[in-house]
C-alpha cells in the first residue's frame, strides 16, 4: 500500500503502473501456460508413449473443467479487485508447471495439466485483466489494451524458443521446473506490490483525468455509469451473439497454437525452425497491437473482429496450401499474427465499451464456460484429425469456415441496450 501511495503521488498517473503489471502477467500466463505445451507436445508424446488427442484434449478440457470458476472471479473483481485472484493464479500456475516435470502416468498428467494449471491460467487471464485495465482507462482503452495483450505476444516471442533451448539443454522435466519458477517471480512479487482495483479508490478518475469539475480538456468529470445484472446481461441478444462468435472465431487459431511446431516437424523441420516460424505469428501479432488498437477506438469493435477472423481465415488458407515451403510458411505466420494480434484487445475493448466497466466483470464472465466449451474444441479436433488420417489438412480447412461464420455473427452483434431504457 505504502509504495501504491509513493507511485500514485508522482506525475505518471498510477494506471500506466497497472498497464505495465498486466503486461508482465500476460507475459508470463500467455508464454508459459498457452504456448509453451505445443513445444513439449512431441517431446513428451515421444518419450511417454502418448497420442497427440490426448495430450491436446487435456489440455483443452482443462480449460472447459474449471472455466464455470470465471462465474465467481468476475463478480469478485469488480467488488474486491484482481489481486487475490491474480495472487492465487500465480501460485497455481507456477505449482502446477513445475509439477509437469514430475508426471509419469496419464493420471498425472490430467490432475496438473488439466487441473491445477488451467485454475492459475483462468484466475490470470480469464477476466482480471481486461477488466482492470478496462477500470482505469475510458478513452485511451484501445490503445492501453493493445499495450497489454502485446505481453501475450511477447510471452510466446520469449518463452517459445527459451523453452525450445531448455528442452534440448536440460530435458523437458528440468525444463518445466525453470519455467514454473520464473512464472511465480514474474506474477507474485508485482501484483502484491502494485494491484489495485480501480482510478477511483485512491482518488483519481480514469486516464488521469483532473479530479476537479473540469477536466483540463473541457470535458466534465465522467457521471454515473450504466451497470448491469447478470439476468440483464442474458436477456440482450448481444451477449449471445459475442458469446458464440468469440470462440468460433478462436477455435482455428487455438489448433494452430497448439499443433503449428508438430504440423512443421512433421514435415522434417528441426524444431528450432519450427519455432521460429511459429514465432512469427506473434512477432507480427505484437507489431500490429498498436494499430489495431488506435483503430477500435475509432471504428467499431465488431467490425474490427470480423476483420480479424476473415484474415484468419486467410492465414490459415495460406498455411495448408503452402506445404513444406519455407518462404510460404512465413507469409502464412505472418498473416495468421495480422488476424490474432487484434482478436484478444478487441475482445476486451467491445465488451468494455457495450457493457461498461462497473459491473464488467460479472457480465463478461457471465456465458465464459459457453466460449470454454467452444474454443477448446480447436486443438481436440486437431489431435482427432492427425490421429485418424495423419494429416491436420482436413480439418484446417474446416476453422476456415468456422472464420467465416464467426465474422457474419460479429457483424450482427450490435452495441447492447439494457432492458428497460
Amino acid at each position: 500500500m505504502a509504495l501504491a501511495q509513493a507511485l500514485s503521488r508522482r506525475r505518471l498517473y498510477y494506471g500506466w503502473y497497472i498497464v505495465g503489471l498486466v503486461f508482465v502477467t500476460n507475459l508470463t500466463f500467455s508464454g508459459i501456460g498457452n504456448f509453451s505445451p505445443a513445444v513439449f507436445l512431441k517431446p513428451m508424446t515421444q518419450e511417454l508413449e502418448w497420442s497427440r488427442t490426448f495430450f491436446s484434449m487435456t489440455i483443452s478440457l482443462g480449460m472447459m473443467v474449471v472455466s464455470p470458476v470465471s462465474l465467481f472471479i468476475g463478480p469478485l473483481v469488480d467488488r474486491k479487485g484482481a489481486q487475490l485472484p491474480m495472487l492465487a493464479g500465480g501460485i497455481l500456475l507456477g505449482g502446477g508447471v513445475m509439477a509437469l516435470g514430475l508426471v509419469e502416468t496419464q493420471w498425472q498428467f490430467l490432475v496438473v495439466r488439466g487441473l491445477l494449471v488451467p485454475l492459475g491460467i483462468a484466475a490470470l487471464s480469464q477476466v482480471a485483466p481486461s477488466v482492470v485495465v478496462s477500470n482505469w482507462f475510458v478513452r485511451k482503452r484501445g490503445r492501453v489494451l493493445a499495450i497489454t495483450t502485446m505481453g501475450m505476444a511477447t510471452g510466446s516471442m520469449l518463452i517459445t524458443p527459451a523453452a525450445t533451448f531448455l528442452i534440448d539443454a536440460l530435458g523437458w522435466r528440468q525444463a518445466w521446473t525453470v519455467l514454473g519458477l520464473s512464472a511465480w517471480v514474474l506474477v507474485l512479487v508485482p501484483v502484491a506490490l502494485l494491484m489495485k482495483r480501480r482510478p477511483e479508490d485512491m482518488g483519481l478518475l480514469p486516464d488521469g483525468e483532473p479530479t476537479g469539475p473540469q477536466t483540463g480538456s473541457g470535458r466534465p468529470t465522467p457521471g454515473p455509469e450504466v451497470t448491469w445484472t447478470r439476468w440483464e446481461a442474458i436477456r440482450t441478444p448481444t451477449l449471445w451473439l459475442l458469446a458464440f462468435s468469440l470462440p468460433l472465431g478462436m477455435m482455428g487459431m487455438g489448433a494452430v497454437n497448439a499443433h503449428m511446431i508438430a504440423y512443421l516437424t512433421d514435415m522434417d523441420f528441426t524444431r528450432q525452425s519450427a519455432a521460429m516460424i511459429f514465432t512469427t505469428i506473434s512477432a507480427v501479432s505484437l507489431v500490429i497491437k498498436p494499430p489495431w488498437g488506435f483503430i477500435g477506438e475509432r471504428v467499431a469493435p465488431r467490425y474490427c473482429l470480423a476483420a480479424t477472423f476473415l484474415i484468419i481465415a486467410a492465414g490459415i488458407a495460406l498455411l495448408t496450401l503452402a506445404g513444406p515451403n519455407r518462404m510460404a510458411l512465413y507469409v502464412s505466420a505472418g498473416v495468421l499474427g495480422m488476424g490474432w494480434g487484434g482478436i484478444l484487445l478487441l475482445q476486451g475493448l467491445i465488451w468494455a465499451n457495450y457493457f461498461g466497466r462497473m459491473t464488467l466483470g460479472r457480465v463478461q464472465s457471465t456465458l465464459l464456460p459457453i466460449q470454454a466449451v467452444l474454443g477448446a474444441l480447436g486443438p481436440i479436433l486437431a489431435g482427432l484429425s492427425y490421429d485418424t488420417l495423419g494429416s491436420y489438412k482436413g480439418i484446417f480447412l474446416a476453422f476456415i469456415a468456422t472464420e467465416v461464420v464467426a465474422a457474419f455473427l460479429m457483424l450482427m452483434a450490435r452495441p447492447a441496450v439494457k432492458p428497460g431504457q
